[in-house]
Protein backbone atom coordinates (compact mmCIF):
# COMPACT_ATOMS: atom_id res chain seq x y z
CA UNK A 1 0.00 0.00 0.00
CA UNK A 2 2.83 2.40 0.70
CA UNK A 3 4.81 2.05 -1.92
CA UNK A 4 1.54 2.52 -4.38
CA UNK A 5 0.58 5.67 -2.80
CA UNK A 6 4.15 6.27 -3.41
CA UNK A 7 3.92 6.04 -6.83
CA UNK A 8 0.55 7.95 -7.42
CA UNK A 9 1.94 10.60 -5.30
CA UNK A 10 5.31 10.89 -7.94
CA UNK A 11 2.74 10.40 -11.16
CA UNK A 12 0.67 13.30 -9.82
CA UNK A 13 3.58 15.51 -9.44
CA UNK A 14 5.22 14.44 -12.49
CA UNK A 15 1.62 15.84 -14.30
CA UNK A 16 1.49 18.93 -12.70
CA UNK A 17 4.93 19.54 -13.15
CA UNK A 18 4.53 19.03 -16.85
CA UNK A 19 1.02 21.29 -16.91
CA UNK A 20 3.31 23.64 -15.32
CA UNK A 21 5.71 23.86 -18.04
CA UNK A 22 3.30 24.01 -20.68
CA UNK A 23 1.42 26.70 -18.83
CA UNK A 24 4.69 28.56 -18.59
CA UNK A 25 5.53 28.38 -22.55
CA UNK A 26 1.86 29.10 -23.64
CA UNK A 27 2.39 32.40 -21.56
CA UNK A 28 5.81 32.67 -22.90
CA UNK A 29 4.47 32.78 -26.83
CA UNK A 30 1.66 34.86 -25.99
CA UNK A 31 4.23 37.62 -24.48
CA UNK A 32 6.18 37.98 -27.75
CA UNK A 33 3.03 37.89 -29.89
CA UNK A 34 2.05 41.36 -28.36
CA UNK A 35 4.25 43.73 -30.82
CA UNK A 36 2.66 45.20 -34.21
CA UNK A 37 4.20 48.16 -35.88
CA UNK A 38 2.43 50.08 -33.10
CA UNK A 39 5.14 49.25 -30.37
CA UNK A 40 7.61 51.51 -32.25
CA UNK A 41 6.47 55.31 -31.38
CA UNK A 42 8.36 58.42 -30.68
CA UNK A 43 12.12 58.91 -31.10
CA UNK A 44 14.79 56.73 -30.72
CA UNK A 45 18.80 57.22 -30.37
CA UNK A 46 21.07 54.79 -32.32
CA UNK A 47 24.44 54.00 -31.76
CA UNK A 48 25.79 52.34 -35.12
CA UNK A 49 29.19 50.79 -35.49
CA UNK A 50 30.63 48.04 -38.16
CA UNK A 51 32.45 48.70 -41.54
CA UNK A 52 31.84 48.79 -44.74
CA UNK A 53 33.37 46.20 -47.27
CA UNK A 54 34.62 47.78 -50.98
CA UNK A 55 35.92 45.22 -53.25
CA UNK A 56 38.94 43.48 -52.88
CA UNK A 57 41.97 44.54 -52.71
CA UNK A 58 40.61 47.68 -50.58
CA UNK A 59 40.68 47.41 -46.81
CA UNK A 60 37.43 47.25 -44.87
CA UNK A 61 36.59 51.10 -43.55
CA UNK A 62 35.26 51.48 -40.56
CA UNK A 63 32.23 52.57 -39.56
CA UNK A 64 30.56 54.56 -36.80
CA UNK A 65 27.77 57.32 -36.27
CA UNK A 66 24.73 58.17 -34.30
CA UNK A 67 21.59 58.52 -35.27
CA UNK A 68 18.03 59.93 -34.00
CA UNK A 69 14.93 58.49 -35.72
CA UNK A 70 11.31 59.24 -34.75
CA UNK A 71 8.96 56.22 -35.67
CA UNK A 72 4.92 57.51 -35.79
CA UNK A 73 4.23 53.97 -35.34
CA UNK A 74 2.23 53.93 -38.26
CA UNK A 75 4.84 52.68 -40.31
CA UNK A 76 6.57 55.76 -41.49
CA UNK A 77 10.44 57.36 -40.15
CA UNK A 78 12.28 60.62 -40.34
CA UNK A 79 15.77 60.55 -39.56
CA UNK A 80 18.71 62.69 -38.83
CA UNK A 81 22.37 61.01 -38.33
CA UNK A 82 25.86 61.78 -38.15
CA UNK A 83 28.47 59.02 -39.81
CA UNK A 84 32.30 58.68 -40.00
CA UNK A 85 33.80 56.62 -42.49
CA UNK A 86 37.29 55.22 -41.38
CA UNK A 87 37.48 58.08 -39.35
CA UNK A 88 36.23 60.98 -41.52
CA UNK A 89 32.63 63.04 -40.96
CA UNK A 90 30.32 61.36 -44.24
CA UNK A 91 28.59 65.14 -44.45
CA UNK A 92 30.99 68.44 -44.94
CA UNK A 93 31.01 70.72 -42.02
CA UNK A 94 30.79 68.03 -39.57
CA UNK A 95 26.98 68.71 -39.34
CA UNK A 96 23.93 66.20 -38.81
CA UNK A 97 22.70 64.87 -42.09
CA UNK A 98 19.05 65.65 -42.04
CA UNK A 99 15.83 64.67 -44.02
CA UNK A 100 16.31 61.22 -44.01
CA UNK A 101 12.97 59.39 -44.45
CA UNK A 102 11.50 55.28 -44.77
CA UNK A 103 9.18 52.78 -43.56
CA UNK A 104 8.84 50.04 -41.08
CA UNK A 105 6.87 46.88 -40.33
CA UNK A 106 7.20 44.98 -36.69
CA UNK A 107 6.00 41.43 -36.62
CA UNK A 108 3.90 39.53 -33.76
CA UNK A 109 6.98 38.39 -33.01
CA UNK A 110 8.94 41.39 -32.39
CA UNK A 111 11.05 41.51 -35.21
CA UNK A 112 10.80 43.85 -37.83
CA UNK A 113 12.26 45.57 -41.18
CA UNK A 114 12.81 48.81 -42.09
CA UNK A 115 14.31 50.91 -45.21
CA UNK A 116 15.35 54.18 -45.32
CA UNK A 117 16.36 56.61 -47.20
CA UNK A 118 19.05 59.41 -45.31
CA UNK A 119 20.18 61.15 -48.74
CA UNK A 120 18.62 61.34 -52.01
CA UNK A 121 19.64 58.32 -54.03
CA UNK A 122 20.83 56.01 -50.82
CA UNK A 123 18.69 53.43 -49.49
CA UNK A 124 19.71 51.51 -45.82
CA UNK A 125 17.46 48.13 -45.28
CA UNK A 126 17.37 46.75 -41.55
CA UNK A 127 16.80 43.89 -40.23
CA UNK A 128 15.71 44.52 -36.16
CA UNK A 129 14.39 42.75 -33.11
CA UNK A 130 12.41 44.63 -30.19
CA UNK A 131 13.00 44.49 -26.91
CA UNK A 132 12.38 45.98 -23.27
CA UNK A 133 8.68 46.49 -24.73
CA UNK A 134 9.45 48.45 -27.61
CA UNK A 135 12.30 50.31 -25.56
CA UNK A 136 15.14 49.47 -27.20
CA UNK A 137 15.87 48.29 -30.35
CA UNK A 138 18.38 45.86 -31.73
CA UNK A 139 19.44 45.96 -35.50
CA UNK A 140 21.83 45.04 -38.11
CA UNK A 141 22.33 46.30 -42.03
CA UNK A 142 20.94 43.84 -44.26
CA UNK A 143 21.74 46.53 -47.86
CA UNK A 144 23.68 49.51 -48.10
CA UNK A 145 22.99 50.97 -51.00
CA UNK A 146 25.33 54.62 -51.34
CA UNK A 147 23.36 54.98 -54.97
CA UNK A 148 20.75 53.73 -57.13
CA UNK A 149 21.55 50.46 -58.39
CA UNK A 150 25.11 50.16 -56.53
CA UNK A 151 24.71 47.59 -53.55
CA UNK A 152 27.70 47.89 -50.83
CA UNK A 153 28.94 44.87 -48.42
CA UNK A 154 28.89 45.62 -45.40
CA UNK A 155 29.00 44.40 -41.59
CA UNK A 156 26.95 47.36 -39.70
CA UNK A 157 24.71 46.86 -36.44
CA UNK A 158 22.76 49.42 -34.41
CA UNK A 159 21.36 49.74 -31.21
CA UNK A 160 18.57 52.26 -30.05
CA UNK A 161 17.16 53.15 -26.83
CA UNK A 162 13.60 55.16 -26.87
CA UNK A 163 14.56 58.58 -25.87
CA UNK A 164 12.24 59.78 -23.35
CA UNK A 165 11.17 63.21 -22.64
CA UNK A 166 12.35 65.16 -19.41
CA UNK A 167 9.29 65.62 -17.20
CA UNK A 168 8.79 69.09 -16.03
CA UNK A 169 8.41 69.95 -12.57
Amino acid sequence: MKGEKTMRSRLFKGVLMTVAVMLASVGSARAHEGCSTAILRGDYGFAITGEVLPPAPAPAVLEAGVAMDHFDGRGNITQSDFITLGGVAAVPNDEFRQGGTGTYTVNSDCTGSASISPAPGAQIEMKFVVVKEGGEILAVVSSLSPAPGVVVPARITARAVRVRPRLLR
